[in-house]
């Protein structure tokens, strides 16, 4: 008898044929009910694999063994006579047949029934997608100091950091930025609710214990849909290998996520700063005080005491290009009038010298710049701050067009000099619009930019997309004072003047003025610009600003025309960045006449820039 003969005989056809039905059959229902019961993907490909491996030992048992009235024999122990193979082959005929009418039958239901059904439950908020143009998702949580005496956050939090700097390198994978990935920092909450608050499918959370110069960095991978470890590690290094333990944490994270890493592309990953660890451990402490001041702007020694970190850091390393921004950071702030000298730093220096030095440290920044989009940024920014701006219009289009076409933002955030957009028009601020919510999927907790995102929404008409975006910032934290300029904002540009006004401590006394102006209010508004004008409190910009512009309203031009010219008489580095804030905040528009202000007016000659009046009140929203 031939091989096909006996094969037939045997019921290894019919066996085959049974065992595809059934593993098609059991896959059909295990892809569409696995989900429903929280089971993650790999459950059916587990499945699948378990078939693949079974179908050969399938055949090799249907050919070796019989099966008889007595059970389960070896073929060879059968006598032909009694044997009743051709029974088992019209049963297997009707199992194969029943098999494939349930498979049909479940694909039918599944189809019309069951896949509508599933699609209308709310998606779980673990099971976070990445974005269009991105193949997977990641947040970086910052690591938790564990060291002896808890003084190391400064360690920790820079390690972290430069780890998110690698990763979001690679055009493929979303990652968190900074600001959003911190906000977590000391809570206990969830995997799968942080997750869903960033939008990401995967977090990272690690620890760093270092004592001396020895240091133990832990760190692992989870999928937030299941809590399923990816990939951890444990590293006993000294603190010289810092930027090594880095790298391999960052890169064994790409490789978890299925991105393929070359030579070429681990280069490119890692060259976001600099490479000395004295230089990286003064910055990252010189950082934590920069971060302090500018949170509270209680400690005025803080952010002077930064200064000396940063100087230190460039000692180590004089072309680690964000060492010298942030070390200008302190000379500008008291250069424009924000913040004074300690007695014993840098006694007797003026605020004209402390400007030369801030453009110093903007020069070597921008020499040193990690990539082209932060060049230019950077040139754009010094370029606010100078006497002439014959060249800021051709540095604002080009940045444009890097962020128009490079795959992720070089940093998730703002600039001062993104005010500038509104310059360009319509089409600046439609540019700047695109980007703040391509940042926003790396950065949705940022108050700061969610603000600018606001001021974009409101500058193109779009009010309902800035009233999301101010339902955002609500969630985020307790009110703040970017979350009252913004309300602010929008209740003056939507006509809601006595609903601004019902709030209890808002804006400032300028804005409220503004308020009761427009809101029909003439003489409590002029009670409240008389009681303002004749305190000696510290006066903040927006009290100057919004004043004279209700001033103004009220038709007392000459005194509005006075207070604009002593602003634009103050040192350009002062007045055109603030003068330009106001503009961007108003949709590109003035909100006063342009003749008080002939130094801003000349600036926007040498850009070749016509600005439109802003119009009280605004049409109805």
């Amino acid at each position: 008898m031939s091989l096909y003969h006996e094969l037939k005989r045997r019921n290894v056809f019919r066996v085959a044929i049974a065992y595809l039905a059934l593993a098609w059959l059991l896959t059909e229902v295990s892809s569409t009910l696995f989900p429903v019961f929280g089971i993650p993907d790999w459950g059916v490909r587990f499945v699948v694999i378990v078939f693949a491996l079974g179908f050969v030992p399938a055949l090799i048992i249907s050919w070796v063994y019989e099966l008889t009235p007595e059970g389960i024999k070896r073929e060879k122990d059968v006598v032909r006579d009694a044997s009743i193979t051709h029974l088992t082959s019209r049963r297997l005929d009707v199992f194969t047949i029943g098999l494939i009418v349930v498979a049909l039958v479940f694909i039918v239901a599944d189809r019309f029934w069951l896949s509508p059904r599933l699609a209308e439950q709310p998606a779980a908020p673990a099971e976070a997608a990445a974005p269009v143009g991105y193949t997977n998702s990641v947040a970086v949580l910052a690591f938790d100091d564990l060291s002896p005496d808890g003084d190391q956050a400064w360690f920790s939090d820079g390690l972290t950091e430069e780890i998110i700097n690698s990763l979001a390198q690679l055009p493929e994978l979303k990652v968190t930025a900074r600001t959003s990935a911190f906000h977590f920092k000391g809570l206990e909450l969830p995997i799968p609710e942080i997750a869903a608050t960033l939008g990401v499918a995967h977090i990272v959370e690690g620890s760093v214990r270092r004592a001396g110069e020895r240091m133990r960095v832990t760190a692992q991978l989870i999928k937030a849909a299941d809590g399923f470890n990816l990939w951890s590690e444990t590293y006993d290094r000294s603190t010289d290998d810092v930027f090594a333990v880095q790298e391999d944490i960052a890169a064994n994270i790409a490789t978890a996520l299925d991105i393929y890493l070359d030579e070429a592309r681990r280069e490119e990953m890692f060259q976001t700063g600099t490479r000395n660890v004295q230089a990286y451990e003064a910055y990252l402490r010189g950082r934590l005080l920069w971060t302090e001041w500018h949170t509270t702007h209680n400690d005025l020694g803080a952010i002077w005491e930064s200064q000396r970190w940063f100087e230190r850091a460039l000692e180590y390393d004089p072309e680690f290009a964000q060492a010298h921004l942030d070390h200008g950071d302190a000379y500008f702030h008291y250069a424009a009038g924000y913040i004074e000298l300690l007695p014993d730093a840098y006694a007797g220096m003026t605020p004209e010298a402390a400007f030369k030095l801030f453009l110093q440290d903007y020069d070597r920044a921008i020499e040193f710049a990690n990539n082209e989009e932060l060049r230019v940024l950077y040139q754009a920014e010094r370029t606010l701050y100078s006497e002439d701006w014959s060249g800021f219009r051709p540095l604002l289009n080009k940045l444009v067009k890097i962020r128009e076409t490079s795959a992720l933002p070089a940093f998730a955030g703002t600039n001062q000099s993104d005010t500038a957009f509104a310059f360009l028009g319509r089409s600046g601020i439609e540019s700047n619009y695109r980007y703040y919510k391509k940042c926003l999927e790396h950065n949705p907790l940022d108050l700061t930019l969610l603000y600018w995102a606001t001021t974009s929404a409101m500058g193109l008409g779009e009010y309902n997309e800035a009233a999301e975006f101010i339902k955002q910032t609500e969630g985020i934290s307790a009110t703040t004072a970017p979350q009252i300029w913004i309300r602010f904002l929008f209740l003056m540009q939507t006509g809601r003047y006595d609903e601004f006004l019902n709030f209890p401590d808002v804006a400032s006394r300028g804005g409220r003025a503004l308020a009761l102006v427009l809101a029909g209010r003439q003489d409590e508004a002029r009670a409240l610009i008389e009681e303002a004008l004749q305190e000696e409190k510290p006066r903040t910009w927006s009290f100057y600003i919004y004043l004279p512009v209700a001033l103004k309203q009220l038709g007392e031009t000459e005194q509005a025309t006075e207070i604009f010219r002593a602003l634009d008489a103050l040192p350009h580095y002062s007045s055109m960045a603030f003068f330009t804030l106001m503009i961007s905040d108003w949709g590109g528009h003035l909100l006063w006449d342009l003749e008080w202000t002939p130094n801003f007016a000349a600036r926007l000659v040498e850009m070749g820039v016509e600005l439109e009046p802003y119009e009280f009140p605004p049409p109805a929203k």
